[in-house]
């Protein structure tokens, strides 16, 4: 009765009509929800942000505003000082990114050095002795040494553990340097 002709919907004044407008959906964000679910599906590399930016630039009106209020010299100039700020944050995380390379890569040099001034231990009653640290240092030795056979250190979770692992490598090496040499 209220969609006739004369009916309570056709008689009401337009701000009547937007006060009693109700939504296609019970919630706001059922809309958004799908409307993020064919977004993603047409643009699956896009991320939520980008998503939000683009349907709030569109409710907004964002770019009528720009067309009414801004003049083409103005939009250079704001793309321009956009396009100065993305690169000095571009550079400033390139620096960044590059100060932790060679702070990572002068550690790396100094334990290096380190284990290199320590020299692999062969005795095994010496290796017995050791404390966990020491045994740790040993079998790193072994490693930067060329044995693909040490565990990772994410494996030896015990002191034991390193102790048998570092006497195989000791026994390896040793099998390896006490070989003769074939004529």
């Amino acid at each position: 009765m209220e969609f006739v002709e004369g009916g309570l919907i056709d008689t009401s004044t337009e701000a009547k009509r937007r006060k009693g407008n109700m939504p296609a959906h019970n919630c706001n964000n059922e809309g958004l929800l799908g409307g993020w679910h064919q977004f993603s599906r047409e643009s699956p590399s896009t991320t939520v942000r980008h998503f939000t930016d683009r349907t709030m630039f569109n409710h907004n009106k964002t770019q009528g505003f720009i067309d009414d209020n801004m003049t083409t010299e103005e939009e250079d100039q704001v793309e321009k000082t956009r396009q100065v700020e993305l690169n000095a944050h571009k550079l400033a995380a390139v620096e960044a990114k590059w100060a932790k390379d060679s702070e990572k890569a002068e550690k790396a040099c100094k334990e290096k050095e380190r284990l290199g001034a320590i020299g692999i231990e062969m005795d095994h009653t010496e290796i017995a002795k050791m404390t966990d640290p020491k045994l740790k240092d040993q079998l790193e030795l072994h490693r930067q040494a060329g044995d693909k056979e040490v565990p990772l250190r994410s494996k030896l979770n015990r002191k034991a553990d390193r102790l048998t692992a570092l006497l195989a490598a000791v026994d390896r090496l040793d099998s390896t340097v006490a070989m003769p040499a074939s004529v």
